[in-house]
């Protein structure tokens, strides 16, 4: 997301992640902040540093082997992320937040939250 500045959704939609990442790379990038003027959020940073690659990469390989838990979690992510967007365009953020709040739960129960390791 930081490479491409802004509010963006982006789109993975018909991708299939191979353990090769160069067989398939493009996604449909959608720049948002035309449709979304202001922003509700408060941003905090506690300063706990990690490297993204410790807390995914293993998730990605239950992926990849096609663990239950693992491709419903990231199937019901992918719908989150979809009524998201609906929800951020239209200004909904009871809902959106909701949303934050399930994929979060999702992500941290499946153990790629940080949150999880630090407590």
């Amino acid at each position: 997301m930081c490479t491409f500045g802004g509010l963006n959704y982006i789109d993975f939609r018909s991708k299939q992640f191979y353990r090769q990442a160069e067989a398939e790379l493009f996604a449909t990038v959608e720049p948002l902040a035309a449709y979304v003027p202001h922003l509700p959020f408060v941003l905090g940073y506690t300063g706990v540093q990690h490297i993204s690659g410790a807390v995914h990469r293993p998730l990605r390989e239950r992926w990849l082997d096609g663990e239950a838990e693992v491709v419903e979690g990231y199937r019901r992510i992918t719908e989150i992320a979809q009524l998201g967007k609906k929800a951020l365009v239209l200004g909904d953020w009871p809902t959106l937040g909701r949303l934050m709040n399930e994929n979060h739960a999702i992500q941290r129960d499946l153990g790629g939250s940080v949150s999880r390791t630090n407590g």
